[in-house]
């Protein structure tokens, strides 16, 4: 039967072999090594389909709205100085900025997701055992 795994077969045939060497201490961290490994990948691909489905990302403080108004102005004055080919070459500069900010972005949330997960986590654990 095909299985669709978190982690590579082989990395999981490998571990298990070496932890028939291990004691229970070892062997009950390499199992909950695993579990973190599939954890992150569940909620990376998890907050990244909403990222990309929802874009619940906007830009909001004035800071950073002043700051691409500013980029925008400085932008078009140095592409009204250029001839064509310099224009061409500004334009293929600035598609590989847009897509590096964009996965800079999708990255951010993704890390931040976790990060709140994590946390909502260690707080319901705290309040369980009564912190």
């Amino acid at each position: 039967m095909n299985k669709i795994m978190m982690i590579d077969n082989e990395i999981v045939g490998i571990t298990l072999r070496k932890m028939q060497n291990q004691d229970s201490t070892e062997q009950e961290k390499t199992l909950a090594n695993f579990y973190e490994v599939g954890m992150k990948e569940v909620l990376y691909e998890t907050a990244l389909s909403h990222y990309l489905t929802q874009r619940p990302m906007k830009l909001k403080r004035p800071d950073i709205i002043d700051a691409n108004k500013k980029l925008t102005v400085e932008f078009g004055n140095l592409y009204d100085q250029l001839n064509s080919e310099a224009k061409d070459a500004l334009s293929t500069l600035e598609d590989a900025f847009i897509e590096a900010h964009a996965l800079e972005m999708e990255e951010s949330f993704v890390i931040g997701f976790i990060a709140g997960y994590r946390m909502l986590k260690g707080l319901n654990v705290s309040r369980r055992e009564g912190f």
